[in-house]
């Protein structure tokens, strides 16, 4: 009944392999991941409430610059690399597209075009981004309270390392 949360896949190990030290064969029946992976996790198993198929693609860094070149063929390299960036931001923010032109302060309706449409390039190929691995899970707990009722009766105790270092989308996941 514990999930054990780190941020990267050595720490993970590591983190398991000290619980393993500490508490014998016991620490198999202890969950350890990163944030990402137990973000695939949700999304493999309930993502279909949020429009998403169990089998849906996780791009790398290259391929999500590529997808965002293809959906905006008009931007120059530069423009490409500060608009992935400034998505990337939002998204660890929670905010979605629309949250830019209303919410914002100042609006930024370039931004917020942009990131539309590479969210709708994303979901017509049944993908995510590495962000959406914290923000989509956390998006799903709001709103389906099943599947935080499931993870509350699967996991009692919760652990996050270097818990100082979360971002807004992994507090709320």
């Amino acid at each position: 009944s514990i999930l054990a949360i780190t941020f990267t896949n050595k720490a993970a190990r590591e983190m398991a392999e000290r619980l393993a030290d500490l508490v014998g064969p016991v620490a198999d029946q202890i969950t350890v991941q990163t944030f990402h992976a137990l973000g695939a996790t949700l999304l493999r198993r309930w993502g279909d409430r949020l429009g998403l198929d169990a089998n849906f693609a996780i791009l790398n860094e290259d391929e999500r610059m590529w997808l965002l070149r293809q959906t905006m063929p008009e931007l120059s390299e530069r423009e490409v690399d500060r608009y992935a960036g400034a998505i990337s931001a939002a998204k660890n923010r929670l905010l979605r597209p629309a949250d830019l032109t209303m919410g914002s302060s100042p609006p930024t309706p370039e931004l917020a075009a942009v990131f539309a449409r590479y969210d709708a390039a994303l979901r017509a190929n049944q993908a995510v981004d590495f962000d959406d691995l914290v923000a989509l899970p956390a998006q799903l707990l709001e709103q389906h309270p099943d599947v935080l009722d499931a993870l509350h009766a699967r996991y009692r105790w919760l652990s996050v390392d270097e818990y100082q270092d979360v971002n807004l989308a992994q507090v709320r996941l």
